[in-house]
């Protein structure tokens, strides 16, 4: 079988638990990080690259 695999890895500022339940932590470092890591790979045209193949 052969399939491609892509992985988007958002670096992120502060290392976060993976059991963190922290909302403040989670929204902030988490979410808003990682929205802004994709909009900039949109921005890019990355996405749109990984679709295409």
């Amino acid at each position: 079988m052969q399939v491609k695999f892509f992985r988007f890895s958002p670096r992120l500022s502060k290392d976060s638990p993976l059991d963190c339940t922290d909302e403040k932590i989670l929204e902030m470092i988490v979410i808003m990080e990682t929205k802004s890591c994709i909009c900039n790979l949109v921005i890019e045209g990355k996405i749109k690259k990984v679709a295409r193949v």
